[in-house]
């Protein structure tokens, strides 16, 4: 655009103007050289002031033009930066990322025991000090897991300790701290306990200190009980090892809260 205004700036304003103000004398200066005789050929005064409006209109035209050019110009010219403006306004208005809990997890030691008892054949209920205390500060908790075999069904209690949302343990996680009642777990068997023995290598717990009482040696005959359809898995053989020890059959289960 700076072209076109130094164009018409230099060159055609002077022009226009010079036809404006005097036509006479830039017709002698552009057009009486072509004639033998410039002052028989001159035009009327008529013809001067068509000459005169057609310059005046011309420079209208030329101007309004050049301002409209100009107008568009600028305007193309701001779009990239008010892009990257209203982008930059976005982008600082954007929500800062969700806040991401860095709850953690981590076992302290093996847990006790307490007892069991079998009230049907694919019933298994066990008495497990230590109910979950977890909070959003963290806590403790108790996983039991029961593993059945061919030839014997395995215990195993294992202590966690949860931190809190900053990953920070503010607990010291045992027995002691939430053995106030013990917990019920039931599982249900694959297949009828039969004589095959509960063995554990957790630590075995006196049921009198929970208010249970330690049942007969000889356990009682449960509850028939038919086994789910569909096929099972047939179970696998375990080498029993010295450590495990039987978990004690116990009564008064029906006193123990299942959380």
């Amino acid at each position: 655009m700076v072209a076109y205004w130094v164009i018409i700036g230099c060159i055609a304003v002077p022009l226009l103007l010079w036809q404006i103000f005097n036509p006479r004398g830039m017709w002698e200066a552009t057009q009486a050289w072509k004639y033998r005789n410039p002052e028989a050929n001159e035009p009327s005064d008529e013809a001067h002031g068509v000459a005169q409006a057609g310059a005046i209109f011309g420079l209208v035209i030329l101007i309004g033009g050049g301002l409209i050019l100009t107008n568009l110009a600028n305007d193309t010219a701001s779009k990239p930066s008010a892009s990257t403006s209203s982008s930059a306004a976005s982008s600082s208005t954007k929500r800062p990322p969700p806040y991401e809990p860095k709850y953690q997890r981590r076992e302290v030691g093996p847990g006790t025991i307490i007892g069991y008892d079998h009230p049907s054949e694919l019933t298994l209920r066990l008495a497990v000090p230590g109910a979950r205390t977890a909070t959003i500060l963290g806590g403790c908790s108790t996983v039991t897991g029961v593993y059945e075999h061919s030839n014997a069904i395995v215990i195993s209690v294992t202590r966690w300790e949860e931190s809190d949302s900053e990953g920070v343990y503010r607990y010291h996680c045992n027995d002691k701290d939430t053995a106030v009642r013990p917990r019920l777990v039931r599982r249900e068997l694959k297949e009828p306990l039969g004589d095959r023995p509960i063995l554990t290598a957790a630590v075995i717990e006196d049921p009198k200190a929970h208010g249970l009482t330690p049942g007969p040696e000889i356990r009682p005959v449960p509850l028939k009980e038919n086994p789910r359809p569909g096929v099972q898995q047939p179970l696998t053989w375990v080498q029993i090892d010295p450590t495990w020890v039987p978990v004690p059959l116990v009564t008064g289960m029906d006193t123990v809260r299942q959380y």
